[in-house]
């Protein structure tokens, strides 16, 4: 499938990610500039989630990765989620506590409110993320071809399948995710899609921009 590229510029180049890929494939490693830098992922989307996916120049990794790392960076990251049921929270809501792991590289996390709630697992990030609904998002949804229970999720904070992990603690996992739902049949795709990403510009910016700019992937692939 050829990569449906929805934005570049002489540093940043943002691609629309399809489901059932592994973020470091999207853009060939083959693809180099002249000066022979090449252009790397600067954050990460699971394999089944699709939607806006930023490679910046590996020269400028470092500066443009703490975007994502560092929330008082002021970027903004929106998925759209359809849901097996409704949560059990108040939505339109925030939801804070912990995103807990075993050990590093384990396959999966879970979400809790307490530290108290993770005896027995290793490692605790935090975990902050808002949810909404509306039409707006429910139009979204349908136009993604997305079959669940359509929310818009907010990430405050940045941690493996924290979005998964969240609504599955939720009682609400995403409809055919394969490790926090119930195993999807078929060739069905997880409805999680990457809407909209938001770099800040102005003095409160990392990046040299006149003003904010926006990212956004409006089919999923």
């Amino acid at each position: 499938m050829e990569t449906q590229t929805l934005y570049k510029n002489e540093i940043l180049w943002a691609v629309n990610k399809p489901s059932q890929t592994h973020f470091n494939e999207v853009l060939s490693r083959s693809v180099s500039e002249p000066d022979g830098d090449t252009w790397v992922p600067a954050h990460r989307l699971d394999f089944e989630t699709s939607g806006v996916l930023l490679h910046c120049r590996s020269s400028q990794f470092e500066r443009i990765s703490q975007l994502f790392k560092d929330p008082s960076h002021g970027l903004q990251k929106f998925y759209i989620a359809g849901t097996q049921t409704r949560p059990e929270y108040s939505v339109p809501g925030i939801v804070k506590g912990l995103i807990a792991s075993r050990y590093r590289r384990s396959k999966s996390v879970k979400f809790v409110f307490e530290k108290s709630e993770v005896r027995g697992w290793h490692t605790t990030r935090p975990a902050q993320l808002t949810i909404d609904e509306g039409e707006r998002i429910t139009k979204l949804a349908r136009e993604l071809g997305f079959t669940g229970m359509p929310f818009e999720i907010r990430l405050v904070t940045g941690a493996r399948h924290q979005i998964r992990a969240t609504l599955q603690a939720l009682g609400a996992p995403i409809v055919g995710d394969p490790i926090y739902g119930s195993s999807p049949t078929g060739p069905q795709k997880m409805e999680l899609h990457a809407h909209r990403l938001v770099i800040p510009g102005g003095k409160r910016g990392v990046l040299e921009l006149d003003q904010d700019l926006e990212i956004i992937a409006s089919v999923s692939l």
